[in-house]
């Protein structure tokens, strides 16, 4: 056993019963994490919490380096050098793994289908936290993931635990689920052509003995889920991909493994520059009890001897987000129905009206976006106060009404067309209807040499500020006091590969 003081700025809550993703944090320092028999130990969950909700990744993962000097082996392991023998050396090794393993550790069939990330933990950085055989150790209490869900018990009962294990690797599906009554995903997911399901899956815990215990997310969110794919329709580009890359093939969302529902909803999808060379989006949305996330991800990969792994051969990867479109219900807006086509651009400080004659400032602007745009120069901003038939910001609409008026912006705004053409551009928009209004914001890249990863935070609430007082005042204070009532994403993983763009487009949805 070896032991070491880590002290990270974190956050955390003493509220236990709040869902991860709604808690207040403030500065606090992690304790001590423990290697235990080759498996992270943390003595709270507040602790892990803590350790995952700090946004250095980069001092979480050389923490997690000098973790596996003292015998730790995580399941996603940390690669310094993603062209190096540790690699292959990884992928073998997790070759043979999955083969002695047996069902409850994997699902695959295949070497071809091996890559560096796990099929059941999709955020990869809390699957660094585990061990390679999916454990922890968290307070008094052991946690193992399996493809038929999670096992936990008190530390003192992991033997017992690890026997039942056993006990179960060698008998049917028919038989564990008829002794413990286990849910049934594949008849609880719906497949969806649309959209994936966004909204949290709540889980449940089943007692299965008096020291066992099992929890998974089967039913618990809802709504479609997603299988590994390859998609429809060419997805070859020569250009770069501006806003809307509308050549880029939409995932097809199938229902074809289970292990890609037991903690939730799961999308991947590949495009090939060619047999040795591919771009991977992936979209998630899962809980693992001691923590969940949703995010979406874009790694670039080449064929290895097994498998496949993160590679930087290609030329750019972005993970581009078309639209993600906030909804909110209100009983105030300054829609105009008397104006119903009424458009404001907003650019460089400047207001103009759709003719590019400079106007004067609406008194209520946002001050807070959901998604920074840290790689662009700025963001135009659109504030629309008209009918819903002029601007459609729903569905497949979306993206067209998006198109229609930013080229009238180029036309109207001097400069901002040529800064569009250089990638150096967001979108942020504004829509107020008579009972509600929306917030959109478009063309959010990140950029990277192999990968790129956003998780995105639902629980984001709007801010307007008023540059006037009175009513305008009034109106932007109620507005702030909205929560959403839905929200509709459509981004996409694209690669760049001699001169050639291969990428996926995935919708999501929570309601």
């Amino acid at each position: 056993m070896s032991t070491m003081i880590i002290g990270l700025a974190a956050s955390c809550d003493k509220e236990e019963s709040k869902p991860i993703t709604e808690m207040d944090y403030s500065e606090t320092v992690i304790p001590e994490i423990i290697v235990e028999e080759n498996t992270l130990s943390f003595d709270s969950e507040e602790s892990l919490r803590n350790f995952m909700q700090n946004e250095d990744v980069e001092a979480t993962d050389n923490i997690l380096q000098t973790l596996a000097v003292s015998g730790f082996s995580s399941l996603r392991p940390i690669f310094n050098d993603l062209e190096g023998p540790e690699v292959e050396k990884f992928l073998v090794s997790k070759s043979s793994k999955i083969k002695n393993k047996g069902s409850l550790y994997s699902s695959k069939n295949s070497d071809d289908e091996i890559d560096l990330d796990d099929e059941l933990i999709s955020d990869e950085r809390f699957a660094k936290i585990l061990n390679d055989d999916r454990e922890i150790f968290v307070g008094k209490n052991y946690y193992v993931y399996t493809t038929k869900g999670l096992f936990f018990c008190k530390k003192s009962k992991r033997k017992k635990l690890k026997s039942l294990l056993e006990t179960l690797e060698n008998s049917t599906t028919s038989k564990l689920e008829a002794r413990y009554d286990l849910p049934e995903c594949e008849n609880i997911y719906k497949v969806s052509s649309e959209a994936m399901n966004l909204n949290s899956p709540s889980g449940s815990i089943i007692a299965l003995d008096e020291d066992i215990n099992f929890f998974s997310s089967c039913g618990g969110g809802g709504g479609s889920t997603g299988g590994g794919s390859t998609g429809g329709g060419t997805t070859t580009s020569t250009t770069v991909p501006l806003l809307v890359p509308q050549n880029f093939g939409s995932c097809s969302y199938t229902e074809n493994s289970i292990f890609q529902q037991i903690f939730g909803n799961t999308v991947t999808c590949n495009d090939y520059h060619d047999s040795t060379h591919r771009i991977q989006t992936k979209v998630w949305n899962e809980n693992w009890l001691l923590w969940a996330s949703v995010g979406a991800s874009a790694k670039y990969q080449k064929k290895r001897l097994i498998g496949w792994s993160e590679s930087s051969t290609s030329d750019g990867v972005r993970l581009g987000i078309n639209h993600a479109i906030y909804t909110y219900n209100s009983s105030v807006s300054p829609y105009n129905a008397v104006d119903p086509k009424r458009v404001i651009f907003k650019y460089k400080g400047v207001n103009y009206n759709q003719y590019g004659n400079v106007v004067t400032s609406y008194p209520i602007n946002s001050s807070a976006w959901p998604f920074p745009q840290n790689e662009t120069l700025g963001a135009i901003e659109i504030y629309i106060f008209g009918d819903d038939q002029y601007f459609p910001l729903t569905g497949k609409e979306a993206n067209k009404t998006i198109n229609d008026l930013l080229s009238q912006a180029r036309g109207a705004i001097r400069g901002l067309s040529n800064d569009m053409n250089n990638d150096k551009v967001g979108v942020q928009i504004v829509k107020f209807l008579p009972s509600s209004f929306k917030v959109t914001q478009t063309d959010i890249l990140l950029k990277n040499s192999s990968k790129a990863k956003k998780t995105f935070d639902f629980n984001f609430l709007l801010s307007f500020n008023s540059g006037s007082s009175g009513v305008f005042q009034t109106v932007a204070n109620q507005l702030n006091a909205e929560k959403y009532d839905k929200i509709e994403i459509d981004m996409y993983g694209a690669a760049l590969r001699n001169n050639v763009w291969k990428g996926k487009k995935i919708r999501g949805k929570v309601d």
